[in-house]
């Protein structure tokens, strides 16, 4: 290992990570479909520079996925990258004390969007791979890469590319770098994430207003109905109250095969699917007591805050 890569390349290495990080790959926004092609371009690029003499830029319905192979190394073990060069759109721009797609030094941190998800990250593996390589440009181990660019919009090409090709994770391990330091200059291991579920739930009781006077107790409350269903999603101690059925599966044979209440606890005032992370289009149900629900899958921004990146202390140790 070049153990002077760091102190001798840092200008070099600072200048392309912020080319990487002016890219504004939005991947949720169809105005920045033409960014996400080019921070992809942008990666088979600097993996063709590194000698990978497999570098594929793959299609499919969504934004392309980068896939590429190092040099082979015989009797080594497989060791599978995984990053994304999507961000989440940066609003609101006026958290921002400087544009979030101009990277910025600041107190010895790099401020700009994709810094700390997962540009930063991303950059950082090509380089550890770029430092470790031997005189005949080979890596110690064999190495993939697939890096792909709807992670903060929940597309599907990269799970399509898999489905259809799944020799590409017949690997001995794989490295997820999207994480963030434990603390400035404490990295961290993670064994385990949890996931989220984004969802829109539309409540109407009735067609019309009524007289609260004459109806008010009575008549079904939208917001009453809307509270008790939420209420009854979880237990107090943090137990989740709803059962899934394996997709298409379902043990009544009802057609709602990704939500069955059947044989389970569940919300009272509802009889069939609510919705899944993977639903399509609106579900329309009408309960018992004639409550009329609709429910879609949204996505959802994560809250927007300028991104500092604490994952190059050896890359920003002196700036400041």
């Amino acid at each position: 290992m070049d153990t002077a890569f760091v102190s001798r390349e840092r200008d070099r290495m600072l200048r392309e990570l912020g080319e990487l990080l002016a890219i504004p790959s939005v991947s949720a926004l169809p105005d920045h479909a033409r960014d996400c092609r080019v921070a992809a371009q942008w990666l088979v690029t600097e993996l063709e520079r590194l000698g990978c003499p497999v570098v594929t830029l793959i299609e499919g319905n969504g934004h392309p996925v980068v896939w590429a192979e190092s040099p082979p190394v015989e009797g080594k073990p497989t060791l599978l990258i995984y990053g994304h060069y999507d961000v989440q759109p940066p609003d609101p721009l006026d958290e921002w004390e400087t544009p979030p797609f101009a990277p910025t030094v600041r107190d010895g941190k790099l401020f700009a969007r994709g810094a700390a998800d997962d540009k930063g990250q991303v950059y950082c593996l090509l380089k550890a791979y770029e430092a470790v390589r031997g005189a005949d440009g080979r890596p110690p181990l064999n190495v993939r890469f697939i890096f792909e660019g709807e992670e903060e919009s929940g597309g599907h090409a990269i799970f399509d590319v898999l489905r259809k090709e799944p020799w590409r994770t017949d690997v001995d391990a794989a490295l997820v770098c999207d994480m963030s330091y434990y603390a400035p200059g404490i990295p961290a291991v993670y064994t385990a994430l949890r996931g989220m579920c984004y969802a829109e739930i539309v409540v109407r009781t009735l067609d019309r207003d009524l007289h609260s006077g004459a109806y008010g107790g009575v008549a079904p409350n939208a917001i009453e109905t809307l509270a008790r269903m939420l209420s009854q999603l979880k237990e107090e101690t943090g137990e989740i109250q709803m059962a899934f059925c394996p997709p298409r599966t379902p043990p009544c044979g009802c057609q709602y095969a990704t939500r069955c209440p059947s044989g389970v606890k569940t919300l009272q005032i509802m009889r069939a699917v609510v919705f899944s992370p993977r639903s399509q289009g609106m579900t329309e149900k009408v309960d018992r007591s004639g409550m009329r629900y609709m429910s879609d899958s949204a996505i959802r921004a994560k809250p927007s805050m300028e991104e500092p990146s604490n994952h190059l202390p050896w890359l920003m140790q002196s700036s400041s």
